[in-house]
C-alpha cells in the first residue's frame, strides 16, 4: 500500500507487492514512465501535490501549466504573523493553517492566460483566466466556463478615467465664452 496513493486518494504509483511483484509487472509499470513524457509529468505533478500536503515546499520549481511562474519561497504561517495579518481590516479570511508563498513571474503578457490560487496546504494551482479563486482550490474549474473577470489589461479603467478627465477639462477650457 503506497503512502502517495493513500494520501492523494488516487493511484499515483503502481502498487506491486508480494505476488503481484513480478518482472513483467514491474516492466509494465516502469516502461510508460520511461517512454512517455506526459506520464512522467503527471506523476511528477502528483508528487508535487503530495509534497504540499505533507508540508514539503516545492521552492525553486516552476508552476505546472503556468508559463513563467516560479515558486521562490514558501513557509507555513507562524502564530505571530497569523495574529498580525488576521487582525488587519478586511483580513479575517486569513486561515491559521495558511502558507506564505512568494512567486515570481517572468513571461510575456500574452503567455499569462491563467488564474492561480494557493491552497491552504501551499499547493499552487492554475485554471483558465476568470475562474473564481475557490473554484481553483476546490478543483471545480471547467474549460467551458464563461469569464467572470474583465479581460482588459490592468490599468485600463484608470487610463480611461484620466483620459475622460483630461477631455472634460479640455472641453471646459475650449467652451465658447460670452463676451
Amino acid at each position: 500500500v503506497s503512502l502517495a496513493n493513500l494520501t492523494l486518494g488516487r493511484a499515483v504509483v503502481p502498487e506491486l507487492y508480494q505476488r503481484a511483484m513480478t518482472g513483467d509487472r514491474l516492466a509494465g509499470a516502469a516502461l510508460p514512465l520511461l517512454k512517455d513524457a506526459g506520464v512522467r509529468e503527471t506523476q511528477r505533478a502528483a508528487f508535487g501535490e503530495l509534497a504540499g500536503q505533507l508540508g514539503v515546499s516545492g521552492v525553486g520549481s516552476s508552476v505546472q501549466d503556468a508559463e513563467g511562474f516560479t515558486l521562490e519561497f514558501q513557509e507555513k504561517m507562524t502564530e505571530s504573523l497569523y495574529k498580525d495579518l488576521s487582525s488587519d481590516k478586511n483580513m479575517s479570511w486569513v486561515r491559521r493553517d495558511s502558507w506564505l508563498t512568494y512567486l515570481t513571474l517572468n513571461a510575456p503578457d500574452d503567455k499569462v492566460i491563467y488564474d492561480m490560487s494557493v491552497t491552504p496546504m501551499g499547493i499552487v494551482k492554475v485554471a483558465p483566466f476568470g475562474t473564481k479563486p475557490m473554484a481553483i482550490v476546490d478543483g471545480t474549474t471547467t474549460a467551458n466556463r464563461p469569464l467572470d473577470a474583465p479581460t482588459a489589461p490592468m490599468g485600463t479603467a484608470m487610463t480611461l478615467l484620466v483620459l475622460g478627465i483630461v477631455l472634460a477639462a479640455a472641453l471646459w477650457v475650449a467652451r465658447p465664452r460670452k463676451a
